[in-house]
C-alpha cells in the first residue's frame, strides 16, 4: 500500500473513532438551541399594533372590554398572552405569542421589564404614545448544591412550593379603580379585602417557611417535612377549636 493511501486510511480511521461517541449517544439526550431573544417585536401606536420579525409567532386574539370577565384559554407552556390595556378606552388588545420552551419577560422601549405572570403580560398604553416590546428569555439561576448552611438555605428558597406573599400580590389590583364609578372603586375594595385576607395567610405560611428553611439548612429534608407536618397539625387543631366554639355558641 502506497504512502498516500496509508495516510488516507489512517485519517478515515481517526475520523470514525472521533465520530463513534456521538453516534452512540443515548437517545434520550436532546440538544436544542433556545434563543435569548424572540425574533419578533410588537409596536403599539394609537390603538394599532404592528408586528416586526417572524409574523408566525404572533396571533391576534381580538379587542376585549376591560373587566368583561371573559377568560382567555390556557396557552400551555409554549406561548403567552400580550395584553395592551388602554384604560381610557377600557379596551384590552390581546395577542398570543408563541415562545417555545422556557420563560420570557417583556422589555418595553428597551428599558422597562415586565414579567410574564400566569402566561400573560399586561402593558398599559396611552393615546399619543408609542410602545415597542421585545421578549427576552428569563435565565434561571441554577440551584446551588452544597452541604453548607448557606447553600441549603438558598436551595430551600429557590425550590420552595410557595413564593412569599404571592397570593396577596395576585389578589391586589387597582387598575379598574377609576373605571365606571362607583363600580370600579367597589371592585377595588373587594380585591383589597381579598388581598388583606390572603396576606394574613401568606404571613402565616411565611413564618412556617422560615422555620422549615432553618430545619432544612441544619438537618435536611426530613426535618423540613417534620416542621410542615407539625404546622399542619397545629392549623387543624386551631380550626377545630374555632369550629367547636362556633357550634357551642
Amino acid at each position: 500500500m502506497s504512502n498516500p493511501t496509508r495516510l488516507a486510511v489512517r485519517v478515515i480511521a481517526v475520523l470514525m473513532i472521533l465520530a463513534a461517541p456521538a453516534a452512540c449517544t443515548d437517545e434520550s439526550t436532546e440538544i436544542s438551541f433556545q434563543p435569548s431573544v424572540l425574533p419578533v417585536k410588537l409596536t403599539w401606536s394609537d390603538g394599532d399594533v404592528g408586528v416586526q420579525g417572524d409574523l408566525g409567532l404572533v396571533t391576534p386574539i381580538g379587542k376585549i372590554e376591560v373587566n368583561a370577565g371573559l377568560p382567555l384559554p390556557d396557552t400551555g407552556d409554549t406561548s403567552f398572552y400580550v395584553i395592551f390595556r388602554d384604560k381610557h378606552a377600557a379596551i384590552d388588545d390581546v395577542y398570543r405569542v408563541t415562545s417555545g420552551s422556557g420563560s420570557f419577560h417583556a422589555v418595553v422601549d428597551g428599558t422597562a421589564d415586565f414579567s410574564v405572570d400566569d402566561q400573560r403580560v399586561t402593558i398599559e398604553v396611552l393615546r399619543g404614545t408609542v410602545k415597542t416590546i421585545e421578549f427576552k428569555k428569563t435565565e434561571r439561576l441554577p440551584v446551588q448544591k452544597g452541604n453548607g448552611v448557606v447553600h441549603k438555605w438558598t436551595e430551600f428558597w429557590q425550590t420552595t412550593f410557595h413564593r412569599p406573599f404571592s397570593w396577596s400580590r395576585w389578589a391586589y389590583d387597582d387598575s379598574a379603580m377609576h373605571d365606571w364609578p362607583p363600580l370600579g372603586f367597589l371592585w377595588f375594595l373587594i380585591r383589597l379585602v381579598a388581598a388583606i385576607v390572603l396576606g394574613v395567610l401568606d404571613l402565616i405560611l411565611f413564618v412556617v417557611q422560615i422555620f422549615a428553611a432553618i430545619a432544612f439548612a441544619l438537618a435536611g429534608a426530613v426535618a423540613m417535612n417534620v416542621v410542615y407536618g407539625v404546622a399542619a397539625l397545629l392549623g387543624l387543631m386551631i380550626l377545630g377549636g374555632f369550629g367547636s366554639l362556633f357550634l357551642t355558641s
